[in-house]
């Protein structure tokens, strides 16, 4: 897995909506506000992730092979 590297004051943009143990982790650690990119493949572990540990994410895709998760509460 690559490592997954913490980020704040990062904008959230308008445009349109488009390893779990190791994501679970970061989404633990997360402040609201606070973003991380990962590989495409791990959206779907950080989106399934969240709701358990009672946190709402929002991700974009930031590229062909990359996404990026924002605690949005």
């Amino acid at each position: 897995m690559t490592e997954i590297k913490l980020e704040s004051g990062i904008p959230f943009p308008t445009w349109p909506r488009f390893g779990a143990k190791g994501i679970t982790g970061v989404l633990r650690s997360m402040k609201v506000g606070d973003s991380f990119v990962t590989a495409l493949e791990n959206r779907t572990s950080a989106t399934s992730a969240a709701p358990r540990l009672n946190i709402k994410v929002t991700t974009r895709k930031i590229s062909e092979t990359e996404v990026r998760v924002w605690r949005i509460a």
